[in-house]
């Protein structure tokens, strides 16, 4: 069930950004100390997709729930728009009915299975494990700082400041992919608040039932996608990876010049210390956003 509610998720994400260009963690039952100790700690990469696929499945969820209401609208217009009778009244009814309740259903099993918290804790521990290398060689090398310890955090950093997987590219291409979803749905906005308003002027002149889909349906439509990405955070999302990419680009920058000026310890190791605290920086914005991203009817 929740891998499945993470690929709504990533079918979403894909979807809408193509267009502009299982899990538990501690519940609470305790375990012998025979069982803890042949349980090995899990690693980064265990963590990081956990996490992952928690994430998607708490989005993936209001994904669906956006579905839904848009479904509801539908079902609940339909029938007059298009002067439905009988058999197709009721199919109608009767969908409006059952997506009400899959929402009530979804919005239960979110809060009951607290995917959030579980979420947010993985992720918080997947990301202690990322940086607990570059945290034991930064603090050893402020001790001592010998050529070996210093070379060490040189290393380290700059394997956070280049290459493909590095953290400047990740935060670069999560703001481009959150950018290009918003301003999908901004045209998509402008476009439907255009047929809602071709709707409305023939419905002075025709008197149409069925214009209520473009006055009535269309805007409620665009209304839920904005309010989707407003529960994603998406544009919250945007800015946090854009400063955060463009300010790790300017401590790289420093990085640089400091090897190239003769590689002095001091600065250096400052530098470096900027790039971890950018990186802790992110991750406290983070669960700050994701308290803030909560499932609800309606």
């Amino acid at each position: 069930m929740t891998k499945f509610f993470a690929a709504v998720y990533k079918s979403y994400i894909q979807k809408m950004s193509s267009f502009n260009a299982r899990y538990k963690t501690g519940g609470g039952e305790e375990s012998n100390s025979d069982e803890a100790a042949s349980v090995e700690p899990k690693t980064f990469d265990d963590l990081d997709a956990e996490a992952t696929v928690l994430g998607n499945a708490y989005r993936g969820i209001g994904v669906l729930i956006a579905t839904l209401s848009g479904l509801i609208i539908f079902s609940a217009i339909a029938p007059t728009a298009f002067e439905f009778h009988g058999v197709l009244y009721w199919i109608f009814g009767i969908t409006e009915v059952v997506a009400m309740v899959l929402v009530i259903t979804l919005v239960f099993y979110a809060t009951k299975t607290e995917l959030r918290s579980k979420w947010r804790n993985t992720r918080g521990e997947a990301e202690k494990l990322r940086y607990k290398k570059f945290s034991e060689l930064l603090s050893r090398a402020e001790a001592a700082p010998t050529h070996e310890n210093v070379t060490a955090v040189r290393d380290e950093t700059l394997s956070h400041l280049s290459g493909e997987d590095c953290q400047i590219t990740y935060n670069q291409n999560k703001a481009h992919t959150y950018h290009s979803i918003e301003t999908i749905s901004d045209r998509l906005g402008w476009f439907g608040f255009g047929l809602a308003l071709v709707g409305a002027i023939g419905h002075l002149v025709s008197h149409w039932n069925s214009l209520l889909i473009l006055t009535v349906f269309v805007p409620a439509m665009i209304g839920a996608i904005h309010g989707l990405n407003g529960f994603l955070k998406l544009s919250d999302l945007c800015d946090d990876h854009k400063k955060v990419a463009e300010q790790l680009k300017e401590h790289k920058k420093v990085l640089e010049q400091s090897l190239k000026n003769g590689n002095d310890p001091s600065k250096l190791l400052a530098a470096s210390r900027k790039v971890y605290t950018t990186l802790l920086a992110r991750d406290e914005q983070w669960k700050e956003m994701v308290n803030r991203q909560n499932i609800q009817v309606g």
